[in-house]
């Protein structure tokens, strides 16, 4: 329900529902279903500006899904987490997660999220003036788009989405 009233661009109701899932599951012991309502109430609080508080909730629900054994939400954990450092400054730390997400993508074979975030790792390693590293992580990105579905070798705003 958080997620439908969030696509619905109602935060209030959103944050409610996402905290009402969080108790139940919390009480239920549902592991995924906390970690997905820690991510649903760290978006609620990313998109109201508390970029502090909604990676508080990412390292909840990451610290859970490591326990499960869930990869590709693992991923997605640390692609957010990163992205949240960024929001405040701390380019160094989002490098470690976007890094950590992209060694798991290419693990895991994931070619669209694997490319997303060398995009990040090369534009961070940019911006902190490591021209070398940026340079290996931008081949990086090129050798992997030989390889991943076409689809993805048009639009490379979808790849730079994050």
């Amino acid at each position: 329900m958080g997620l439908a009233y969030k696509e619905s661009n109602r935060p209030e109701e959103a944050e409610k529902a996402f905290n009402e899932a969080l108790a139940f599951s919390k009480s239920h012991a549902r592991l995924a279903d906390t970690a997905d309502a820690f991510r649903g109430l760290g978006d609620i609080l990313a998109e109201k500006g508390d970029y502090k508080k909604a990676g508080e909730l990412y390292e909840n629900a990451l610290s859970i899904d490591k326990k499960i054994g869930a990869d590709a939400k693992i991923s997605i954990d640390l692609s957010t987490l990163g992205a949240l450092s960024l929001k405040i400054n701390d380019a160094k730390k989002a490098l470690d997660f976007f890094i950590r997400a992209y060694e798991i993508d290419s693990s895991r074979g994931d070619g669209k999220r694997a490319l997303k975030n060398l995009d990040k790792i090369t534009e961070i390693y940019t911006r902190l003036g490591d021209k070398d590293s940026a340079a290996a992580y931008s081949l990086e990105k090129e050798k992997l788009l030989k390889h991943v579905p076409e689809g993805l070798n048009r639009g490379k705003e979808r790849i730079k989405e994050q």
